[in-house]
């Protein structure tokens, strides 16, 4: 069998119908993802050093990170201004 231009061609078009056809077969026939579940998180200051009993808290001493909405309890502080100047009433480590 000679490769003559007619067969080249034709061959080449046949490759590009099958490639796009295959295509869209595989969109057609894709199974539809569910999205990924979304982990609510807010920014909550966190201490960025070991804070001592008694240990009046500064701006210096606290960061922002972020924490799941869920594990949150009422009166978690969620403001840098709001703590600022409190006394820390037990020790803790950092975040």
């Amino acid at each position: 069998m000679k490769l003559t231009p007619r067969i080249l061609t034709v061959t080449t078009f046949v490759m590009i119908a099958a490639l796009a056809t295959g295509f869209l077969f595989k969109r057609l026939f894709a199974a539809q993802r569910a999205p990924p579940e979304s982990d609510p998180r807010r920014q909550v200051p966190m201490a960025t050093a070991k804070l001592e009993v008694g240990t009046r808290i500064l701006q210096s001493h606290l960061g922002e990170g972020q924490w799941k909405s869920n594990d949150l309890i009422p009166d978690t502080i969620l403001s840098l201004d709001a703590s600022p100047k409190k006394i820390f009433p037990h020790s803790a480590s950092a975040s």
